[in-house]
């Protein structure tokens, strides 16, 4: 038995503490491989699991780059749920802010209402000026060509276990801003292709002001983001990984 948890058996509540002391625990340990996303999960597994086999392994995401489009004014967006946890707010309250500053572009937000539309549609509403925009769920087909059309993507979630759409922002060649707590987003930064904020709307306005003025971070993720990402989080990578983790759990 292979066990990938993908964040849920990391700060567990007391109910499901309790759930996991009788039940979980025995499971986990009956497992030949633990998977954990990040290296922060991997420690966490370790410590609450004291002796299992456990590894990193990614999640992965084909590399398909659609025909981009540079809009102007740039178009900044976020494209995930509108629940508190990724934090919407922080997004348009930092459009606001960046308009104020004197950046001049389109603000989008593409994803279902978990809660926070009416919230954003107030903020869009109380300032006419700025160009913020919720545009409703969208459909798999829609997710690369929105990011393919951006100039910056902006994940504004903290302590995201992984974050697959910055992965899939970047194979489109589209730079990226993530929270500082994102370990996904530190290795793309490392990767010159994202950059990252302190949590506050007014530095997130900051580094995407900067963002999309540094025309060398733009033209690095447009030239070899695909790249990067097929070499890292490509597919290929990943079925190379888990025949690899199958074949040694099986020997084992």
């Amino acid at each position: 038995m292979v066990v990938q948890p993908h964040g849920m058996l990391t700060r567990r509540s007391l109910s499901h503490a309790a759930f996991d002391k009788l039940v979980t625990r025995r499971l986990v340990a009956r497992a030949r491989m633990v998977m954990a996303l990040n290296p922060l999960e991997l420690s966490q597994l370790r410590n609450d699991f004291i002796g299992i086999a456990a590894c990193v392994v990614t999640n992965a995401v084909a590399v398909k780059p659609e025909v981009r489009k540079d809009d102007d004014p740039p178009t900044i967006l976020y494209l995930a749920r509108l629940h508190e946890r990724k934090r919407p707010e922080v997004f348009a309250r930092a459009a606001i802010i960046s308009r104020r500053e004197g950046l001049v572009a389109r603000y989008l937000l593409i994803g279902p209402d978990e809660g926070e539309a009416a919230r954003i549609r107030a903020m869009a509403e109380a300032n006419p000026d700025v160009d913020l925009h919720w545009l409703g769920p969208a459909t798999s087909g829609d997710v690369g060509r929105a990011m393919a059309s951006a100039a910056l993507y902006v994940l504004p979630a903290r302590d995201e276990p992984f974050g697959l759409t910055l992965l899939e922002a970047v194979a489109q060649g589209t730079p990226v801003v993530a929270d500082t707590s994102s370990p996904l987003g530190r290795e793309l930064q490392n990767a010159g292709v994202a950059r990252l904020f302190d949590g506050s709307a007014e530095d997130l306005s900051a580094t995407i002001r900067s963002a999309v003025d540094d025309r060398a971070l733009r033209e690095r993720a447009k030239a070899h983001g695909a790249r990067i990402v097929a070499a890292g989080w490509g597919l290929d990578r990943l079925g190379e990984n888990l025949e690899q983790i199958y074949g040694q759990a099986v020997a084992m």
